[in-house]
């Protein structure tokens, strides 16, 4: 029998049990460093990555899932089952396994998730909600800059490596293999999005922020320069040097400039990724305006509540709007949150761009109705309703008596939320709430 135990350092003297339905499938990678294991719980499909101890001393592996809580599996139970080939389904009926009440003092520097990540945003609007949003995300594990395992290239490894263990490069088509956590892709580097030199390069929290920093090809990353986000017109550089992006000039609120420009597919991650770090940050850095040949000049202005220029707001909300949140972004999102234990609100809840920079400015937020990237219909949604609004969570459709139960995650209040036939689970199928 699979042993799986789970542990809240908060509550250690509380004890439940986890309905687990099956083991779908476990991978076994870089020679033992990390597993995989699918699982499904109340009929969802989940996914956690489980690191080993560092201890010989604990025969456990374990995964940080949210607020304390980690997700344990015994490695001698494990032993067995990665004799065969990694990709081998492995079915077990549906058990009951029982928490093991105890708490390794390695876990104790953990960083943890609030409860009600979002909950303070709550009627809160324009430059108020911006603020309190960062309050939200800027307390984060700081994640060393580099290469090597725990640094910014072992983030990379879980976070932009493809099914097929190529590196997700946005700058570039010819992408290179990622062997192993924390190793560099070849002719690869480290790209702020967001340029370092617009603050003024200085190595702080923001020059290692992984939300904007992406792998790329590094004559490509060189050919980007610091320019801002922008639809260029004229002087377009040879793509041979530019890979994917488009590099060349534009004219915007009478000044002309360099910009590049992200593939289609891209853009919304560039602009969400923008979004975030003048939430983070904004309220503590200052741009550069001195300077004609460091982008920030021409995108940003030293506003606590906007930020941007008005002609890259306009571009960054089009591009938020045409190229929505994706499954790749939600995937990164979610791995970028395991080591920086923050969230992109503007990822969690698209619609929260408009309440800033959009058309919903002068309104106030009400979380309840804000329409998330954790419904399970999301992904099938059009772009107009991807964008976020009008914003309303998706109803729980009724299910015929002679079919199973439809199950569906939901991002609620900070917290993902499985619902289930009107029944609420966590995401290790704990019962939360019972609307029957």
């Amino acid at each position: 029998m699979l042993n799986i135990f789970y542990f809240n350092l908060n509550r250690p003297q509380n004890a439940c049990q986890i309905p687990l339905d099956f083991i779908t499938g476990i991978k076994c990678k870089a020679k033992l460093t990390f597993f995989h294991l699918a699982y499904k719980a109340c009929g969802v499909a989940m996914e956690l990555t489980l690191c080993p101890t560092k201890s010989d001393n604990f025969p456990f592996l374990f995964a940080y899932v949210r607020n304390n809580t980690y997700l344990c599996i015994g490695k001698d139970a494990l032993a067995p089952l990665l004799k065969t080939q990694p990709t081998e389904n492995m079915n077990h009926t549906k058990s009951f396994f029982l928490f093991l009440l105890c708490a390794f003092p390695l876990w104790a520097m953990a960083e943890s998730m609030p409860a009600g990540y979002y909950d303070r945003i709550n009627g809160k609007h324009d430059a108020e909600l911006k603020s309190t949003l960062s309050a939200c995300i800027r307390k984060h594990t700081v994640i060393p800059y580099g290469s090597g395992a725990g640094s910014t290239w072992g983030v990379f490894f879980y976070s932009d490596r493809d099914d097929n263990g190529y590196c997700i490069d946005m700058y570039c088509d010819s992408w290179q293999k990622l062997s192993s956590p924390g190793a560099v892709a070849s002719g690869c580097n480290i790209e702020h999005s967001f340029a370092k030199s617009w603050w003024g390069g200085t190595k702080n929290d923001a020059y290692k922020d992984c939300y904007h920093l992406n792998p790329s090809n590094s004559v490509a990353n060189s050919s980007r320069s610091n320019y801002p986000l922008g639809v260029p017109t004229t002087n377009i550089k040879d793509p041979e040097k530019t890979g994917s992006l488009r590099v060349g000039k534009a004219t915007y609120e009478g000044e002309t400039f360099w910009v590049f420009e992200p593939k289609d597919e891209y853009k919304g991650d560039f602009a969400r990724a923008y979004f975030y770090m003048v939430t983070c940050y904004g309220e503590e850095l200052t741009w550069r305006l001195d300077n004609k040949d460091v982008g920030s000049k021409f995108a940003m202005r030293n506003d606590s509540y906007l930020e941007f220029r008005d002609w890259e707001i306009q571009v960054l909300l089009q591009w938020h709007r045409q190229d929505p949140v994706s499954e790749k972004e939600l995937k990164r999102m979610d791995a970028v949150s395991d080591f920086q234990h923050n969230r992109n609100p503007f990822i969690d809840y698209p619609c929260l761009v408009e309440y800033i920079w959009g058309n919903r400015k002068g309104q106030t937020v009400d979380l309840s109705r804000l329409k998330n990237t954790y419904d399970d219909d999301y992904l099938s949604l059009d772009n107009e309703a991807k964008a976020g609004c009008p914003c309303t969570e998706t109803s729980v459709d009724s299910t015929p008596a002679d079919e199973e139960p439809v199950a569906r995650k939901v991002l609620r209040n900070g917290q993902i939320v499985i619902i289930r036939d009107g029944v609420e689970y966590n995401l290790m199928g704990m019962l939360i709430n019972a609307n029957k």
